[in-house]
This record gives C-alpha cells, sequence and structure tokens, in this order.
C-alpha cells in the first residue's frame, strides 16, 4: 500500500452557516458551496462534502481490496470479469496515488 500524501488526521464535515468545510484539527482543507446553474443546492453540498471527507478512507478501503483481490483465485468461470475487475482497480488505484504523490 502507498504511503497517503495527503493531509493527515481525520477529516471532517463542518457546518459554518454559509458553507461545509472539510476539516483536519479545525484547519479547513475544503468547502463546497451552493450552486443554482449546477442544481447544487444544500443537500447535494453536504453530500458533495461527506464524500470529500471520506476519500482517505475510501482509498485506503480500495488498496486494501487490491491486496486481497491479487490473493484471490477465482473460479475458471468468473477469470475473465475478475482480471477485468482487477485491471480497473489497480488502474483507478495508479491513478488516484499518482495524482496525490506528484
Amino acid at each position: 500500500m502507498s504511503e497517503f500524501k495527503g493531509t493527515k488526521g481525520k477529516w471532517e464535515v463542518h457546518d459554518n452557516g454559509y458553507f461545509f468545510d472539510i476539516q483536519v484539527k479545525g484547519t479547513t482543507l475544503a468547502s463546497t458551496q451552493n450552486n443554482l446553474y449546477l442544481n447544487i443546492d444544500e443537500k447535494v453540498q453536504l453530500a458533495n462534502a461527506k464524500l470529500i471527507a471520506r476519500a482517505p478512507e475510501l482509498l485506503k478501503a480500495l488498496e486494501h481490496t487490491l491486496e486481497i483481490l491479487y490473493k484471490c483465485d477465482p473460479p475458471k468461470e468468473l477469470q475473465e470479469t475478475y482480471g477485468n475487475l482487477l485491471t480497473n482497480y489497480t488502474n483507478l488505484t495508479s491513478e488516484i496515488t499518482s495524482e496525490i504523490t506528484s
């Protein structure tokens, strides 16, 4: 598993009264906002903030899943599907980690 190069610590969502901030130890990393042209209301804004806040955990889960998939020996009838899944997960993980480690 690659070392996470983003901000260490638990990413949390805080409502500052105007935006939803993604914070670590009280420091804002990012904020989401309403955008009526894109139909982003407060409900969508909060969903976006929650997704962003869980990004480090999602990456860790993806990397862990890859480790498990590489150790599996699928039945013959699932090998093509398994191979495609493994390729997709590997590519996605590589893209993400290269973007955050550069």
